[in-house]
């Protein structure tokens, strides 16, 4: 069974001139391999590297990094990984390529910075333990996907925005959206049939029946 550890725990405060907003950045071991699903973003870098340190690692032993999506709010920490492998699905790179202006959420410069400074792989196209699996959830973006992984406590599910944080759970709508509000309804229903805990990119973990809190450690 792999292991989880969701490093930095995703949060969404309010403020009048703004959101500040934290990235679920959640670190995976399975079969040998170390990979982090979710780099984050600038504010939380010290974080992400304390709590790897707490585990004996260092941002240099994770060896893939996967992309839920190219939102900034979670890729930009991408520089502080770049021996690992970036794997997301085509769909969203070739929309980052195509039209990197629709999205207001993603920035402009991003394809251009990850071609130039990471290896950069296709989901379907790398191989990936038994006990790990890569789930297209579209609809928060065209090329959003979750990993879902089987651990001793169960199914953990790491969604990103496909199911952002609780109110999304309750109301069955993952806001908010850019791409499909049908697909992105679908794609949480998706995430709530196949997982025994859920890993929100804005919000704490919670068990996928009762929304009690799961704690952190899986």
């Amino acid at each position: 069974m792999a292991l989880v550890d969701v490093l930095v725990a995703g949060t969404v405060r309010h403020h009048d001139d703004g959101n500040i907003i934290w990235t679920a950045v959640s670190l995976i071991r399975s079969q040998g391999t170390v990979m982090l699903f979710d780099p984050g973003t600038f504010q939380q870098r010290f974080a992400v590297k304390r709590r790897l340190e707490a585990l004996g690692l260092a941002p240099r032993d994770v060896q893939r990094v996967v992309l839920s999506h190219l939102h900034w709010d979670h890729v930009l920490n991408f520089e502080m990984f770049r021996e690992a492998e970036f794997v997301l699905t085509r769909a969203e790179w070739d929309s980052v390529q195509r039209e990197p202006e629709r999205d207001t959420a993603t920035p402009r410069f991003l394809w251009a910075a990850l071609e130039s400074q990471v290896s950069v792989r296709m989901a379907d196209e790398v191989g990936w333990p038994g006990d790990v699996q890569v789930c297209p959830v579209p609809g928060h973006t065209v090329g959003h996907l979750a990993l879902a992984v089987d651990t001793a406590q169960g199914r953990v599910m790491l969604a990103g925005d496909a199911l952002p944080n609780q109110e999304s759970w309750r109301s069955g709508s993952p806001d908010p959206i850019f791409y499909s509000r049908e697909k992105a309804r679908r794609s949480l229903a998706y995430i709530l049939g196949h997982s025994d805990v859920i890993v929100p990119g804005h919000g704490e973990p919670f068990f996928t029946k009762t929304g009690l809190p799961a704690g952190r450690t899986f």
